[in-house]
Formats: C-alpha cells, structure tokens, sequence
C-alpha cells in the first residue's frame, strides 16, 4: 500500500473521529501542522479511503440487511450493468464483489420485508433474469474497529457500535441533506458542505449535534473507497450453536487484540456473524480458523471466507 508512514499513522489516529481539525491531529501524533495536512491530502489523493459519517439508520425507522447475490451469467459486460444498475437503486448503500459461491454482497436499507421483495422483483425484471440465488440477513448489530493493522505499534481496540434499536427519531429535509453531504464520497469538510449544500455553517453544526444525540450520527469515520494494491480483504462468516450472549463479547474481546478485524456485524439470517478481515499478508488466513476456534469455543460450527474483489459502491446514505 502505496502510503507514506505519516499518512497511516494520521489515517489509524482518526478512523474512529475524522471529525479532528488538523491543529487536534497534529497534538495527537506530536507532530507539526504542516505535517499533518501534508498527510491528510496524501490520504485523499491516493483516493483509497473516504472520509464520513457512520450511521445508524434504524434511529429513521430502517432495518439494514446484508443481501448475496448469485447470477447465472459469466458475460462481464452484463455483469457490469447489473452492478451499476445496482448502484444507483434506492435503499442500496454498498455494493462488494465477492467470489467463492456468491458474486455480490449487498448493503440495503428498507422500512418493510416488502421493500426488500420489491427490492429482488426490480433486480430479476430489469436484469433479464439473470438472478439466480439470493440469501438475505437482517443487521442487528455492527462495531467497526478501524484498520489498526497500517501500522506496527500496538493501538487500542476501541469501536463505533451502531444496533438496530427499532425507535425512530425525527428529521426533516435540511437533516437529510446534510447526512447525504456527510456519506458522499466527496465530502471534505463543514465549509465544504456550506458551499455545496448552501446551509450555513452554524446551522450544519447544530444539526450535526442534533443527529449525534438521536444516536443517527454514530460518527466521523475514514473508510475504504476502493482496495489498494497490495491489501487483501475477506468477508468472513461464522456460524455458531445457539445463541448464548457471550458470542459477540467473545468475538469483541478476539477483536480488540486482532488488529485485522475491522467490523463485526451481529445478523439474523443463514450465520449468525460477519467480520470484515483486512491483511496485508494473505498468508495468515489460514490460521483465522484456529483463531476463531480459540476465541468461540465449542460453539463454533463453520466459518466460511470469502475473499472481496472490489468495492463498486461506498455510500452509507442511500435516501
């Protein structure tokens, strides 16, 4: 990965607050201005990672699912149009290229079951019937960890941790406009936003706040916009026995001293957990298995890996 050390050192330090001016960065790394902001437009350049806001959108009345999709077509020009058509849909938040059974995950957000069906009839008319198989899970929960693994010195496992509560809070059309200047791959920065969205700066920042305490604004994080060279990215599920409490305090407790896990996601669905696993050096995937076993116990029944090929979609707003 084609970074300066600076520039991961800034990117591990504000993964979980991107929200830091750089006077507050370059306190936090002991370091000068200059060479924070030298950092911070590497990181942007490099176009690897995005900066925004993490949300937790049950807190607007929606339940966030994890769709797989198979299709019965190994024609990549219709595999590309099925993916941009995907990208632009309603409700869709992400879209990954997966292999190893599956040729696509998912991210979609809807009110109702009944927007997901309406969801899966759009794709199968407008796609030729090109759907062949599809396995859908509910998020129940998710913690994101950042990605600890840029750099060698040990950092402490802390998480932003979004559930789906079922309670919806109250927003009008400037709050919506600005959660989707706060998710656009673009966004840069509060006078950015102003320019753009022409809304006051103070007026961002109050509803900013206001977004925070209904918990819709779980925070300012940096993200993957796309995998650069050189990293390796797995979607990793694990299946378990029951449904004993201690799973995901186990799983938090494997993550926290894993510099590689960057989320656990909690689903209701086919497995009953998600790490998104991120390494640099392939060759220790092998042990995640083991690893797992160690951290789970006897519950544990299977983990599949599924190695990601590409980000197609980033947006955490899809309204």
């Amino acid at each position: 990965m084609k970074l300066t050390e600076s520039a991961k050192r800034l990117l591990v330090s504000m993964q979980l607050k991107a929200d830091l001016s750089l006077k507050e960065v370059a306190q936090l790394l002991n370091c000068r201005e200059h060479t924070a902001r030298r950092a911070a437009a590497e990181i942007e350049r490099s176009g690897f990672f995005i900066r925004k806001a993490s949300l937790n959108l049950s807190r607007l009345g929606y339940t966030e699912y994890n769709l797989y999709l198979s299709f019965n077509s190994d024609n990549l020009s219709q595999r590309d149009r099925i993916i941009s058509s995907l990208a632009g849909m309603r409700g869709v938040k992400w879209v990954l290229e997966v292999t190893s059974g599956f040729d696509l995950l998912v991210g979609f957000a809807a009110r109702s079951p009944s927007e997901v069906t309406a969801f899966f009839e759009e794709i199968y008319e407008s796609n030729g019937g090109f759907l062949l198989a599809k396995t859908v899970l509910a998020v129940v929960s998710y913690h994101y960890y950042g990605r600890r693994y840029l750099v060698t010195a040990n950092v402490e496992g802390r998480s932003l941790d979004a559930e789906d509560t079922g309670t919806a809070g109250s927003v009008d059309e400037i709050d919506h406009k600005i959660l989707r200047g706060l998710t656009h791959i673009g966004y840069q920065s509060i006078a950015q936003l102003e320019r753009k969205l022409r809304i006051p700066a103070s007026t961002i920042r109050l509803r900013i706040q206001k977004l925070s305490r209904l918990g819709i604004i779980v925070g300012m994080t940096y993200n993957l916009a796309r995998i650069p060279p050189g990293l390796h990215v797995y979607r990793v599920h694990i299946y378990t026995r029951g449904g004993a409490r201690c799973l995901l305090a186990n799983l938090k407790k494997f993550a926290r001293s894993d510099p590689s896990v960057v989320y656990i996601v909690k689903t209701l669905g086919p497995w009953d957990f998600e790490l998104q696993y991120e390494t640099l050096d392939p060759a220790c995937m092998p042990q995640l298995g083991r690893k797992l076993v160690q951290a789970i116990g006897e519950q544990l029944l299977k983990v599949n890996i599924l190695p990601v090929a590409g980000i197609s979609k980033a947006a955490a707003y899809p309204f």
